[in-house]
């Protein structure tokens, strides 16, 4: 290739780059035009009133016979802890053995592990609402909190559990089969062990994730602390103690996530130990901090167990509503089914829009996140923002935008935050990894930080920016089907408990077809993308040889 011919292919690349730049962004503008994304409110002074109501805690309401809204937020603040934390780590243990059982480079026999991942993806298709009104009817109180978080985690942590046993390498642990060992103990030993902060970061973020799942699950009748926020979401006076109380809980546990992953989960390698090593607290520090958190979750776990067993399920509300939504009847949609389905279009345009808007600013934002090049105060203060936008719940969000902005712009704007913060978190994750020598070399050659950032640190991350982006979009147009149980925008949610006020379980599922059928077709395509080198090898070693030669 001559130089000419290089800077040829160079100017074509950006010419193409730039060309689908401007459709996103125009894209973007016209979706934006549709969803009446740049109205605008100048109602300030009722963002202020609210504001100042948040610093009230008022805890005697009147109205409601409530003396001490502190105690009685504490109540249900303990229940969520509870059901939410036994939920999650059942949940753990069944995502931790079905992501052993169907990984394939586990087993030698692989149709038990292929049958495994298509029954997961297929149960992973059912959006949330379904299984969320079908345990309301089938269990009481706690239990259906449980039933919830147990089945969202499954089936959420089996992807990620997954992930990591399938990038895992596995040499020793087929060493160790090959020489008789037993199959279990051989992978957690050679697999487990080496990825366990992995395992630990994933379930504490699990569990996070779940309490802040809990506090829009109020507004269809959940028990929980989510009641009092639904129940005072036009009271910011009285719904002050209930966010203080929510907002300190993920605070807690965000500061947990952070002290495990820069001092408990790191490996002293480096110490030396000595005859008395298991009688010094400074070197054993860890494993006592450990023990202390593993009791505290066993005891929380037994008291979740013990509220479980007070509660009921029914079996013959279980067959009568199972029956009823399997059998799916369609003729409710003849001559509507647009009315019905266009809900999923809309849905797909707030999730672009959030999208792009979460991209935009998470790239931006993560230039202050770069450990190595950004001064320590500037990362410090990005990251406890950050910190602090993740321990605020959804709903709170939505609950003060929407008085600047349209419900619309407010539900885009919702959906993008909770999307900007998984993707900053990833995006800057990967980019401090990236950080080497040769970046120091740049600097003390006078490239600009900015310059360093966008040619040389973001290129290198740009094929894990289309993954992260990509799942990011699957969550969040399942978060726009989900969210609005709590808002008009997306009216699927409103449908569904129409039908269940008449009793017509079997109008929910051909309702919900549409979600059905995308998100099956995204898990396979996912399948198909993850494992497309293992497709190819089986299709040229059992095609093309058996092939016959002409």
């Amino acid at each position: 290739m001559t130089k000419k011919q290089f800077n040829n292919k160079i100017k074509q690349t950006k010419t193409i780059k730039w060309l689908i730049s401007l459709v996103l962004v125009t894209i973007f503008i016209v979706f934006s035009y549709y969803s009446s994304f740049f109205e605008f409110y100048s109602n300030f002074e009722l963002i202020w009133e609210r504001i100042s109501s948040l610093f009230k805690f008022n805890h005697n309401d009147i109205d409601n016979n409530i003396n001490n809204l502190w105690l009685s937020n504490l109540r249900l603040l303990w229940v969520t802890i509870k059901t939410t934390l036994t939920g999650t780590l059942c949940g753990l243990i069944l995502a931790f053995f079905t992501s052993y059982l169907n990984a394939i480079n586990l087993h030698k026999k692989r149709f038990f592990a292929i049958a495994i991942k298509f029954l997961i993806s297929i149960l992973r298709s059912f959006p949330l609402l379904i299984i969320i009104y079908f345990f309301k009817k089938i269990s009481t109180l706690n239990l259906t909190a449980f039933l919830i978080f147990f089945w969202s985690t499954w089936l959420w942590m089996h992807r990620y559990f997954n992930d990591i046993i399938e990038n895992s390498d596995v040499k020793k642990y087929w060493t160790e089969i090959n020489l008789g060992k037993n199959k279990f103990r051989s992978f957690y030993k050679n697999v487990v062990l080496n990825n366990k902060n992995r395992f630990i970061m994933n379930s504490i973020l699990a569990y996070e994730s779940n309490i802040r799942w809990s506090s829009i699950l109020g507004s269809i009748g959940i028990y929980g602390i989510g009641l009092f926020i639904d129940a005072y979401k036009e009271k910011f006076e009285y719904l002050s103690i209930s966010i203080f109380y929510i907002v300190t809980l993920l605070i807690i546990l965000e500061s947990l996530l952070v002290l495990f992953n820069k001092f408990i989960g790191i490996r002293n390698s480096n110490i030396t130990r000595n005859i008395n090593f298991n009688k010094t607290l400074r070197y054993n520090y860890k494993k006592i901090i450990s023990v202390l958190f593993l009791i505290i979750i066993f005891v929380v776990f037994i008291f979740g167990l013990i509220d479980l067993f007070k509660d009921t399920i029914s079996l013959d509300n279980f067959k009568k509503y199972f029956k009823e939504l399997m059998s799916a009847d369609f003729s409710y949609l003849k001559g509507t089914w647009k009315f019905y389905y266009f809900d999923y279009i809309k849905a797909f345009i707030y999730t672009y829009q959030a999208i792009f808007l979460a991209v935009v600013f998470s790239l931006l934002y993560s230039f202050l996140l770069v450990e190595k090049i950004i001064s320590l105060k500037v990362t410090l203060l990005a990251k406890f923002i950050i910190i602090l936008l993740k321990s605020i719940p959804a709903i709170i969000y939505f609950y003060f935008i929407i008085i600047l902005f349209s419900e619309e712009a407010t539900f885009i704007f919702m959906l993008s935050v909770i999307a900007f913060r998984a993707l900053t978190k990833q995006i800057s994750e990967k980019i401090n990894s990236k950080v080497d020598k040769k970046v120091q070399t740049l600097i003390s050659l006078g490239y600009s930080k900015w310059k360093i950032y966008k040619t040389y640190l973001i290129p290198q991350i740009k094929k894990d920016i289309y993954s992260f982006v990509f799942f990011e979009f699957e969550g969040t147009y399942r978060n726009a089907i989900n969210y609005g149980i709590f808002t008009g925008v997306v009216s699927i949610n409103t449908n569904i408990s129409y039908f269940e006020s008449k009793d017509k379980y079997e109008y929910i599922i051909p309702l919900m077809l549409p979600s059905i059928s995308f998100f099956i077709m995204l898990e396979f395509c996912l399948l198909f993308i993850k494992y497309k080198k293992q497709i190819k090898e089986y299709i040229k070693n059992n095609y093309y040889k058996s092939k016959p030669i002409n």
